[in-house]
């Protein structure tokens, strides 16, 4: 079964456009590290504005061995203290979800 880790963020007002140059990082990181990322925009709705940040995985094993990469990596670890010091957003929602390919 395929996984996806799925945070939604809402950006500090005024700093849109930083969180987004911040998600472009990650994603190239996360990628490096074998995740496949998709980044989303919440259009209509409650949650208009608000930036979806997908990382998809072939199975819980690719997730297991992604997080285990994740959290040796440098680069990695340099980005999230940035963010921790100066946040340029805050987290809506976060969760590990299952698709099974066949339901597609």
């Amino acid at each position: 079964m395929a996984l996806a880790q799925v945070g939604t963020w809402r950006a500090v007002p005024g700093r849109y456009a930083e969180f987004i140059e911040v998600c472009k990082q990650a994603q190239k990181i996360n990628e490096r590290l074998g995740a496949q990322v998709r980044i989303w925009q919440t259009q209509v709705g409650d949650n208009a504005g608000t930036v979806t940040y997908v990382t998809q995985h072939a199975d819980g094993g690719a997730y297991g061995q992604f997080i285990d990469k994740i959290n040796a990596d440098n680069e990695w670890q340099q980005l999230i203290a940035s963010f921790q010091r100066d946040p340029l957003a805050e987290q809506v929602q976060s969760c590990v979800a299952g698709v099974h390919s066949e339901a597609l």
